[in-house]
């Protein structure tokens, strides 16, 4: 099938975050809640996997998924940086080939600087963005030296997120809403209810929807500023989507780094406190759970 060219690159990502938003932070605040606020890990480099301490002292594993890494101001996605092996970076290539079959150029090109002044777009919309594409919602930042991050995506099987609650929802909204800059409040919550499972209704001029998890019922509507339970979140500005669409365009394609690798085929590991977990960073059904 040809590229299709229906929505400019900074409006993909903007429903992509909208898609996204509520299913990734409710699975960041679960693992946040597991690991504590000073989380303590070791990556293996050599199997590509991580251990963590939960806050309980238990040992949980990880599958680690490399999705980009963050050095100073440029990110340069996994597929495409030589530290990282190739069959380490399956998800990144799956958000590559996304961005190339939908002309997506923050997706689908190497690197990208992300600036104030280039744009304002953040390493944690696009990891969140990138969800709907790989499946994987929950991520961890491994802090590799002082201006070198690695976000990847991670795949605990033993760490199974709880059915959705009114607690539960009201805080990964509250905390979905401070996060990111969602602008359809409705796709937001739709896509949010289907990926979890949530019985919803929305009025006829999908202005308001009922979560309805099975312990009660949660409201939210969105005719000016969105309001939860009727208690009023805060505004938040609109995408200037058209000035970022030039700024994207301005800039060329860039070669992929040379650097000494990340994950080798040789044993290795990094251990580190204070990883984060972004707590708080799709539409579509069987979502898989990571």
């Amino acid at each position: 099938m040809p590229p299709t060219h229906s929505a400019s690159t900074y409006t993909m990502l903007r429903q992509g975050i909208d898609d996204a938003a509520f299913t990734a932070t409710e699975h960041q605040l679960h693992l946040a809640s597991t690991l504590g606020a000073h989380p303590k890990w070791r990556l293996h480099t050599d199997n590509g996997t991580a251990e963590f301490i939960t806050r309980h002292g238990t040992i949980i594993t990880a599958t680690v998924h490399p999705l980009g890494i963050m050095d100073g101001t440029t990110w340069t996605w996994a597929w495409a940086d030589s530290r990282i092996r190739e069959d380490r970076s399956e998800a990144a290539r799956q958000v590559r080939d996304f961005g190339r079959f939908h002309d997506n150029a923050m997706l689908a090109r190497s690197t990208y600087p992300l600036t104030p002044q280039r744009t304002r777009i953040t390493p944690e919309q696009l990891v969140a963005m990138s969800k709907n594409v790989h499946r994987i919602w929950r991520h961890f930042i491994f802090p590799l030296d002082d201006s070198t991050r690695l976000y990847a995506a991670i795949h605990l099987p033993t760490l199974e997120l709880p059915d959705p609650s009114t607690a539960s929802i009201r805080q990964t909204i509250t905390t979905a809403h401070r996060l990111f800059p969602i602008t359809r409040f409705r796709r937001a919550a739709v896509s949010y209810a289907r990926l979890r499972g949530i019985t919803h209704q929305e009025n006829r001029d999908h202005t308001h929807i009922r979560l309805m998890p099975s312990n009660g019922t949660v409201e939210l509507s969105w005719e000016d500023c969105p309001r939860l339970d009727g208690v009023g979140l805060e505004c938040t500005p609109q995408w200037d989507t058209k000035q970022h669409d030039q700024q994207a365009r301005r800039q060329s394609p860039q070669r992929p780094g040379r650097h000494r690798r990340l994950a080798t085929h040789s044993a290795g590991s990094h251990d580190g406190a204070d990883g984060r977990t972004d707590a708080g960073q799709g539409s579509g059904s069987n979502p898989r759970q990571g």
